[in-house]
């Protein structure tokens, strides 16, 4: 009787091996056939592979190890009304500076402030607590110090960039526009627009060199009762920034170090003013592409404007700006 049992366990045993073994071939014959099929024209038209490679229309895509980022945040402010640090301040400007150090040329990539994307929540100590979904600007109020509100931007982009990461970060209160925009003799722009708001004779057509505070005031200007806004705002900032970047490689830009250090009380980046000199300089030497916009619709929440991107142009502007066939 006892050999009986014996042989039975022994049985079982075997018939457990034979199941596992059979069920661990079944899992392996799954994955083959997904992975087939990922690979196979017949699947989605983007498939993140996880590991800096992408599926996307019929090809498979890599990450391009020539291209390198700078994130470029406008902050309202900094200071309170009672001159302590506000730490409340939104990103009133996004954009990230592409530059693809192999063809030497570099494109900017103009983000909504008012994008909806998920966002972590961070405790003084910049531990996460939470995710919501909100306006892009509002990642720069979690933190408790200056580099932790960027970092947690960064964090927020990269995210809405589908992972893509971003190699350095600057932030500049937007007080400093001034600063930077003199600092090339200003910066020319024609007025897409009546613009009373610079000054008398600012009319649509317009021709004007504008100066110190006319530049803050051409790129923040907002019209709170419209919901497009923001968009005409941004329209604005992308003229602007495309004036700034065609007058700074024909300035004498000798002074560049100095510039940044008026500027760096204003500025927080993980680089060093040399670090962003070099980068400056490094983008005179190179050809601007132009600023490259997120199409989406912006509607108005329950309170404040809500910007939608367009999931399917944002997949071919990330193919675009960071990756290259795979070869």
């Amino acid at each position: 009787m006892k050999l009986r049992k014996h042989y039975k366990g022994i049985f079982l045993i075997i018939i457990l091996i034979i199941i596992t073994v059979s069920m661990l071939s079944i899992f392996r014959l799954i994955e083959m056939i997904i992975k087939r099929n990922s690979e196979s024209p017949e699947s989605p038209d983007y498939t993140d592979s996880g590991d800096s490679r992408v599926y996307y229309n019929g090809q498979w895509y890599t990450r391009d190890d020539d291209v390198e980022t700078l994130l470029v945040l406008g902050i309202d402010s900094i200071t309170a009304a009672d001159g302590t640090r506000d730490d409340s301040a939104q990103a009133d400007f996004v954009a990230l500076i592409v530059m693809d150090n192999g063809s030497g040329t570099y494109r900017i990539l103009h983000i909504n402030r008012d994008t909806m994307t998920d966002i972590n929540q961070l405790d003084k100590y910049g531990s996460r607590y939470g995710v919501f979904t909100a306006q892009l600007a509002l990642a720069h109020t979690y933190g408790a110090e200056g580099r932790m509100q960027c970092r947690n931007t960064v964090d927020a982009v990269e995210n809405l960039l589908y992972g893509v990461d971003i190699d350095h970060y600057l932030s500049v209160t937007m007080d400093a526009v001034a600063i930077v925009n003199d600092s090339i003799g200003g910066v020319t722009v024609t007025l897409n627009e009546d613009f009373p708001a610079l000054g008398e004779g600012c009319v649509k057509g317009s021709k004007i060199t504008l100066k110190g505070d006319q530049a803050l005031t051409f790129v923040r200007y907002r019209n709170n009762e419209a919901e497009s806004s923001n968009l005409e705002r941004m329209e604005r900032q992308r003229q602007y920034i495309g004036a700034v970047f065609e007058q700074y490689n024909d300035a004498d830009t000798e002074n560049t170090v100095e510039t940044m250090m008026k500027v760096s009380e204003y500025m927080v980046s993980d680089c060093t003013v040399n670090k962003l000199s070099d980068i400056l300089e490094l983008l005179k030497g190179y050809t601007y592409e132009g600023t490259v916009p997120l199409a989406g619709e912006a509607v108005k929440g329950d309170v404040y404007v809500e910007f939608y991107v367009d999931e399917a142009a944002l997949r071919k502007t990330v193919i675009d700006l960071f990756y290259e066939l795979e070869a």
